[in-house]
């Protein structure tokens, strides 16, 4: 979209903020990705200093690593940032079954509000497009039945307009590549636990570490007999890097053996690459040829 377009985007987003938002208290579930930042931008454009995000820190979080970043970040545009902590207990979730995403993101806004009760905000925003409306995304029942506000949807904005208009006012962050939640990455019916998250959160370092511009280890296991008798876990991680990349994992024998010294049985290259939820492909059937 052309530049002029791209202001003409941002002057009805910021108008629809304020009269959507006029008297709210509200706060933004941030995490540091693209959509979530340009949304604190485009409320600092709407209602200037004095905002609030939110960020719930579990062991899902994969930007740990940046926390100092993102604080940085949202104080620049005269946002409060509130780390909230939060346990993961629910056991329909740890078991992983399609549905998981629901019982989280119900636990983390439940967790959210009771903080955000303590000083009068009731309001909840993210940022939520609707590009992510096309996907499996259970836990967006969750977000329905707290009332959460997603500005993006409310005008027809993609994960294209948002990466466009994050340029387009020059944000930092606008080539950020996505890091959704390490849940994503395990394979439903492959237990949560400490043991499946350290796998995917180290293998995935390591791959980076390798320069990849976006990877994703995703893990799938089965239950498999051994010759003595009794059951293991076979842990299989399917790696997905940019068509292009994939030549720079090929054959290197270091890296495979730093990924199976995690507990990996086997290390698969995916051959179409790296995609966004791609756990979910077998949900929709293919057409018939």
């Amino acid at each position: 979209m052309m530049e002029k377009g791209l202001g003409e985007e941002v002057s009805r987003m910021v108008e629809h903020l304020k009269k959507r938002l006029d008297g709210k208290d509200y706060a933004v579930a941030y995490s540091g990705g693209v959509d979530s930042s340009l949304l604190l931008k485009l409320l600092h454009m709407a209602f200037g200093d004095g905002g609030v995000a939110f960020l719930i820190l579990n062991p899902l979080f994969p930007e740990v690593e940046n926390l100092k970043e993102m604080r940085g970040f949202a104080s620049s545009l005269g946002f409060e940032l509130i780390l909230i902590e939060d346990e993961i207990l629910e056991e329909a979730f740890l078991k992983n079954l399609p549905d998981r995403c629901y019982y989280c993101r119900r636990g983390e806004l439940e967790r959210a509000k009771e903080v955000l009760k303590e000083r009068g905000i009731e309001t909840i925003v993210d940022g939520v497009n609707v590009d992510d409306l096309k996907d499996y995304r259970p836990g967006l029942k969750a977000a329905e039945e707290f009332k959460v506000i997603h500005p993006y949807v409310e005008l027809g904005w993609g994960k294209r307009m948002i990466r466009d208009v994050a340029s387009y006012l020059s944000l930092p962050i606008s080539e950020k590549p996505s890091s959704p939640c390490l849940a994503s990455r395990i394979a439903y019916g492959t237990p949560i636990n400490s043991t499946t998250l350290h796998i995917v959160r180290e293998a995935e370092r390591m791959l980076k570490e390798k320069g990849f511009s976006q990877v994703r280890a995703r893990l799938h296991s089965f239950e498999g007999p051994l010759p003595q008798g009794g059951m293991k876990r076979v842990f299989i991680l399917r790696i997905e890097v940019p068509l292009g990349e994939e030549i720079k994992m090929i054959g290197d024998r270091e890296l495979i053996e730093r990924l199976k010294r995690l507990g990996i049985d086997y290390v698969t290259l995916d051959l179409e690459g790296f995609r966004s939820g791609s756990m979910n492909e077998y949900f929709f059937s293919r057409e018939e040829e």
